[in-house]
């Protein structure tokens, strides 16, 4: 039971992290940087990014109940591991990375 919680968690922080990639691959939607008007809009954001996965996974409805809250809460936790690093530069630091 365990290996399978682990190996569970795993393929979610992986899936999480594929997410992310696929977020920053797609190109803004609307008409500014963040969306229509320039306005960033995060709950948009997070809603065409689950979207995405449910096609990408090929989920029915029924699945995605069961799927969504589980990745919601891997990506919010890597969300919060990332912060607690200090986001990208907190890893690796400006000049590259750390020795």
């Amino acid at each position: 039971m365990q290996r399978k919680m682990i190996t569970i968690g795993i393929v979610a922080g992986v899936l999480a992290l594929v997410a992310g990639g696929l977020c920053l691959a797609q190109p803004p939607q609307g008409g500014g940087p963040g969306g229509p008007g320039g306005q960033f809009d995060p709950a948009q954001m997070r809603q065409r990014m689950m979207d995405n996965w449910k096609q990408q996974l090929g989920a029915d409805d029924d699945a995605w109940k069961v799927i969504e809250p589980r990745l919601t809460k891997v990506m919010e936790l890597n969300r919060q591991t990332m912060m607690g690093r200090g986001g990208m530069f907190g890893m690796f630091g400006p000049r590259g990375m750390r020795t």
